[in-house]
């Protein structure tokens, strides 16, 4: 019962701070929406803050760190590295939520970090196997995984929101992202990339 209130604060708060922006949103709208009391709901989350920590959490444990074998592999991740970030656009379009407070700040950064490892682990997985070229070095990996990363905030943010620049569908978005490996892939990655914009 206490995690199923727990969860239902969360993607109640998640909901509510999406619609409205954090800063719009008390502990008192998120009881009044959920139909508990403030004390139900400080019971588990003292601040606003505490919920805000425990959903960016929540993002970074739903990231799969299984070893990546295949592209599609890399695609899945990327399209659910995508997905966290959209569930919690409300951080990402608000900038100076990132640095709040010290703590704050210090929990995004050590995420942030988690993700790009992940992330880069799932890059040199693919080198490891033969889908991106073994002569590919690590700093060139890392320096697409940094564009990935500011790519993915930046659509994620902005997609379904009135905009003149981040007009592509998700499915879009995720193959063009694929396709900045394309000078790193070998003759297996290239012939993996082009099966997935057939199958798009």
């Amino acid at each position: 019962m206490i995690n199923e209130t727990r969860s239902k604060i969360l993607s109640t708060a998640q909901r509510l701070f999406n619609e409205n922006g954090y800063r719009k949103v008390s502990l008192r709208m998120i009881s009044d929406a959920m139909g508990i009391s403030i004390g139900n709901l400080t019971y588990h989350f003292k601040k606003r803050d505490e919920i805000l920590k425990a959903l960016l959490e929540n993002n970074l444990v739903e990231l799969n760190t299984d070893k990546a074998k295949s592209l599609d592999d890399l695609r899945s991740h990327l399209l659910q590295m995508t997905k966290g970030i959209k569930a919690n656009s409300f951080f990402f379009a608000d900038m100076s939520l990132q640095t709040m407070d010290d703590d704050l700040y210090e929990y995004n950064s050590s995420n942030v970090k988690k993700q790009k490892e992940i992330l880069l682990k799932k890059v040199m997985d693919l080198r490891e196997c033969g889908i991106i070229k073994k002569s590919v070095k690590d700093e060139d990996l890392k320096d697409i995984i940094e564009m990935e990363m500011l790519s993915h905030v930046t659509w994620a943010v902005n997609s379904g929101r009135k905009n003149t620049y981040t007009t592509m569908d998700e499915d879009s978005f995720i193959f063009l992202s694929l396709r900045l490996f394309r000078p790193y892939l070998s003759k297996e990655g290239i012939r993996q990339l082009e099966a997935l914009n057939d199958g798009k």
